[in-house]
């Protein structure tokens, strides 16, 4: 396993573990014992990494805020006006709905997702933390995971990076018949492929990976190969 990977697997281990005791009571403090607060977009990065806030640039319509208008709209089903969690603009109640369907997220319920993901707390049992985690948020995908790395995607038409994680690829599977390599690449063949030429499927899977979201079963086994062959 090579320095990369190993980095990778501790990406969110670790880092979560360490922070995580600490910020579970808002135990962070300073000279005075004072708890340090702390915004809760920078707390679901570090103590929920397979998490994010929902960027207000998403467009309303995407499955992603209709899904989190619907679960801000079922979990508060029975609330009357201006007593939803939130209290906001243009609530109504939902209890006589026999089932909550998607629609696009309104702008009012957004901005509050976006405020809210700024406001600072003590740590991850503050109440509006625990709202926003379940309002308010999407599954992590590999690709945000590579630019918190500080690594980027390989471009489909540099050569050179692909020859070179091409050439990772073929040394890890050296030994490995046809259809029995890692990502079961098309026309693998140890002793008939060369690290000069670099497969189209094995570029396809790369790019497809990318995209795979944290709530995906292979994500966490999948994250550590993508850094090490599909990024520079």
């Amino acid at each position: 396993m090579t320095s990369l990977s190993k980095a990778a697997l501790g990406f969110s281990a670790a880092g979560t573990t360490a922070a995580g005791a600490l910020y579970m009571g808002g135990a962070f403090k300073g000279e005075e014992e004072k708890p340090v607060k702390t915004a809760i977009s920078k707390l679901l990065k570090e103590l929920n990494p397979k998490k994010r806030l929902i960027e207000s640039s998403v467009q309303a319509s995407d499955a992603i805020w209709k899904a989190a208008w619907k679960a801000y709209r079922t979990k508060n089903k029975d609330s009357k006006v201006g007593e939803d969690t939130w209290k906001l603009k243009g609530w109504t109640t939902r209890s006589n709905e026999a089932q909550i369907t998607e629609e696009e997220a309104p702008p009012h319920f957004i901005q509050a997702c976006s405020d809210n993901g700024k406001e600072e707390v003590i740590g991850i049992n503050d109440d509006l933390y625990k709202e926003v985690l379940e309002f308010c948020t999407r599954d992590v995908s590999i690709k945000d995971w590579i630019s918190d790395a500080g690594r980027s995607a390989i471009g489909k038409e540099d050569t050179e990076g692909w020859k070179k994680t091409w050439k990772l690829y073929r040394a890890k599977n050296k030994d490995i018949a046809a259809g029995q390599d890692t990502w079961k690449v098309s026309s693998w063949d140890p002793k008939t492929t060369s690290d000069d030429n670099v497969v189209e499927d094995f570029k396809t899977k790369c790019t497809s990976k990318l995209d795979l979201k944290s709530s995906d079963s292979s994500f966490d086994e999948e994250y550590p190969r993508v850094l090490e062959w599909c990024t520079k």
